[in-house]
């Protein structure tokens, strides 16, 4: 299957055809979803943070949500657990998925 025919995951779905917007904004944000998942997927294909990078020079902040998908989680804590830098905190967001920012933007606002 080609990346431009993959559909978008369920949370970017749920976001796309959130009831507040309206019906052009929804097929516009559609078509910006699948033209950014067709262009920038194949070049992160080969890009894995926990051998490209081991360390970082600045304080690390890891925001997750505690409904993210699991494989994104595990690569995540993994690379968590392996990164070298000044100071790191992972947070979970417990009401959210891929999107904290979203879900929970009061909490996130406080990082």
């Amino acid at each position: 299957m080609s990346n431009r025919s993959r559909p978008p995951p369920a949370w970017a779905t749920s976001e796309i055809l959130a009831s507040r917007r309206s019906e052009p904004d929804k097929v516009r944000s559609a078509a910006a979803l699948i033209d950014t998942f067709a262009l920038m997927y194949p070049q992160l294909q080969d890009v894995d943070f926990r051998r490209d990078v081991p360390r970082l020079d600045v304080p690390v902040y890891i925001v997750e949500g505690a409904h993210e998908a699991p494989g994104r989680s595990v690569l995540a804590v993994d690379w968590f657990e392996r990164l070298s830098a000044p100071s790191k905190q992972l947070v979970t967001f417990e009401s959210s998925g891929h999107t904290p920012h979203l879900h929970e933007p009061g909490r996130f606002a406080s990082y």
